[in-house]
């Protein structure tokens, strides 16, 4: 409901217009009464109106500068002015202070109820805008947080497409000529001299992430943010051209000067890793890698650390092989979210270890084939011709480009997986198999092949039992009758050695089982096999 002023220096018409507006008019809520314009003005700054009715012959302060005064102080209220006089004399007044309609004495009942609705209208009609535009600009920001969020992710992770890259930027409107990446990690404890709770942490990273956007700005770049975990990850754009020999120390100088404006703001002690500088959207990956390096770095400590500081010891490292083979396990899996995030974590090395664009082509080749020779092994469906791939690679012409093809050849390996029906399922279940049939003579389980698998006892003897048409204990039992029958041609074998050698302690348990399967007993196998 809206609240009305009306402001009159005679009292019986202040009182017919409380009574008529009153009874006819819905919209408005409560009424007061100012007999005079200084009494309007004292009114006006409690009271707060939403529409004045204002005579313009008061005695003291007229309503035209009251009307004045009142719009100082509340700018939104609508004003109509009230006169018994020719209204053009306060035509060029009035239009600087914003009335909205003459009243010309005596006011007829009908023009006072329309007029007054009209007003009312136009308020609620005004704020409902005002309440629309208010909403579709806190879920523009909301929406542009939640995409600032996803595309600095998308770089962190590396497994974007270029195309998928250029859909962000121009929804964001973000354009660029260069830039780089920082990794900062807060000293909670610097801030806190006692355990502090995960609220508190969240609390004092958002304090960083506004404090460093706020520098940003101030130095005229574009910063964009996310948070994971314990780190601020941050991606600055400029649009000016970083040259490579003036780069690192143009990105110290910048940084360390919202390093030491988040220090004087927060009191807060952080770390801050720097990236070498890009020039396109392939090479921000690499940046936030060598970011992430050199803000963990150890000699570091506290402040700000360039990555081409910092000790680079690749050539001692070993090859990730055991990385390779989990990325072989999951391709023949089908598990494609596993297989590219052990990628990733593959070409993170190889992105650290090697500069030369054709050192990594190299690499990527070898573990290409690599998986190949996995596949074929694993599945029979290895290439008939790697130098697809080395040719494929050649056309990369960035560490990034040959990340996503090596990716592209992954997933186009695994489509051919379910192509040829050879789903998880099955391949765990072949391993299953040519492990008993190496391993017979061990105590094998079901609950321990089930937990090779990776799979519930109850749901692998399913599995099993669906591929094999019998179930596990029959399957094993088999392949240690047949192993048995070959050891039973050799006479120098006695029927407990044999029992023992195919995985049975107990020999009359041994010829149980084997006279169930066979339908004579060994020793009867043997005499029938001698004649």
């Amino acid at each position: 409901m809206l609240k009305l002023l009306i402001a009159d220096d005679e009292l019986i018409e202040r009182e017919a217009l409380h009574y008529i507006i009153g009874r006819s008019c819905p919209g408005i809520g409560t009424i007061k009464e100012a007999s005079n314009g200084r009494e309007a003005i004292s009114i006006n700054s409690t009271f707060k109106p939403d529409i004045v009715i204002m005579d313009i012959k008061m005695p003291g302060i007229n309503g035209i500068e009251a009307s004045k005064i009142i719009r100082q102080f509340n700018a939104e209220c609508r004003i109509l002015l009230l006169t018994a006089f020719n209204y053009f004399d306060y035509a060029k007044e009035a239009i600087k202070i914003g009335v909205k309609d003459f009243l010309v004495k005596p006011v007829q009942n009908d023009e006072i109820i329309e007029v007054i609705n009209s007003v009312a209208d136009s308020i609620k009609s005004d704020r409902n805008k005002k309440r629309k535009q208010s909403d579709i600009i806190n879920r523009l920001e909301h929406a542009t947080k939640y995409l600032e969020n996803e595309l600095v992710s998308s770089f962190i992770v590396g497994d974007t497409e270029e195309n998928q890259i250029e859909e962000y930027f121009d929804i964001m409107e973000i354009k660029f000529k260069s830039g780089f990446c920082l990794v900062v990690n807060i000293n909670y404890v610097s801030y806190f001299s006692e355990v502090i709770s995960q609220l508190q942490k969240d609390m004092i990273r958002k304090r960083c992430i506004e404090k460093i956007k706020q520098k940003f700005v101030e130095l005229n770049k574009t910063c964009l943010v996310s948070n994971i975990k314990n780190d601020i990850y941050i991606m600055v754009l400029s649009d000016d051209t970083l040259k490579p020999v003036e780069s690192k120390e143009s990105l110290l100088i910048l940084t360390n000067i919202v390093y030491k404006f988040l220090k004087e703001n927060t009191a807060i002690d952080v770390s801050i890793g720097i990236g070498d500088c890009f020039d396109n959207a392939r090479d921000i990956n690499r940046s936030f890698l060598q970011a992430k390096e050199a803000c963990e770095y150890k000699g570091a400590g506290a402040g700000v650390t360039h990555f081409s500081d910092i000790e680079q010891n690749y050539d001692t490292l070993q090859y990730p092989k055991d990385l390779e083979k989990e990325l072989c396990k999951h391709l023949v899996m089908c598990d494609w979210n596993t297989c590219s995030a052990v990628a990733d974590k593959i070409f993170n090395w190889i992105s650290q270890s090697y500069n030369s664009l054709e050192d990594i082509r190299v690499k990527a080749y070898e573990l290409l084939i690599v998986i190949d020779k996995y596949l074929d092994w694993e599945a029979n469906i290895g290439s008939n011709d790697t130098l697809v791939y080395f040719k494929s690679l050649q056309k990369a012409k960035s560490w990034f480009e040959v990340k996503m093809c090596v990716k592209n050849i992954l997933r186009n390996n695994m489509e051919k997986l379910s192509n040829s029906n050879l789903d998880k399922h099955q391949v765990l279940i072949k391993k299953v198999c040519e492990y008993i049939k190496e391993q017979f003579m061990k105590d094998i389980s079901l609950d321990e092949m089930a937990s090779m698998t990776g799979l519930s006892s109850f749901y692998f003897s399913k599995v099993f039992k669906h591929y094999k048409k019998i179930n596990f204990i029959e399957y094993l039992t088999r392949i240690r009758t047949q192993k048995a029958k070959e050891l039973l041609m050799n006479p120098v074998n006695s029927i407990k050695d044999i029992g023992e050698m195919v995985g049975y302690n107990d020999s009359n348990y041994f010829t149980r089982v084997f006279k169930r399967i066979e339908g004579i007993t060994p020793t009867e196998y043997r005499n029938k096999k001698m004649l």
